[in-house]
């Protein structure tokens, strides 16, 4: 299910009433880069030292979030394979236990299994880019 404009879930297709065959979406959680809490653009050889402190590398989505979006999209729109790109995702910490795999902390006393959301261990991190066009007849291009 698509939440916002930017943002899609799904806890998957259930792979015993699937078609024979057919394609069965993993559970999911997609988010736009934006959402990544931090990034940095570095020209090859002058990226930052990832065994150190990274405060005042790049830019912070709690800096500003709309001057930090506007950047992010601006990044999107200019790939290179002559910079080297860093992505620091963190802020999703705070609310997730990986021992025990629920979040905790969204609301005072509240503790959610972690598998409603995104599937059981290992979770896995990819980043791609969807066509803008959508999918026939309109329809949600599932990710």
């Amino acid at each position: 299910r698509t939440i916002g404009k930017d943002f899609y879930q799904t806890a998957g297709d259930d792979p015993s009433v699937a078609a024979a065959g057919g394609e069965v979406e993993p559970p999911a959680f997609v988010m736009p880069l934006w959402a990544i809490d931090q990034f940095h653009v570095a020209a090859i050889g002058q990226e930052p030292d990832l065994t150190s402190d990274l405060e005042g590398v790049g830019l912070r989505r709690t800096d500003g979030l709309k001057a930090y979006v506007a950047a992010m999209r601006e990044l999107s729109a200019n790939w290179s394979t002559d910079k080297v790109y860093t992505f620091c995702f963190w802020g999703v910490s705070q609310f997730v236990d990986v021992i025990h795999w629920e979040f905790l902390g969204l609301f005072p006393g509240l503790r959610l299994d972690a598998n409603s959301l995104c599937g059981r261990p290992p979770i896995y991190v990819v980043a791609y880019q969807l066509n803008e066009a959508p999918g026939a007849n309109g329809a949600t291009v599932k990710h």
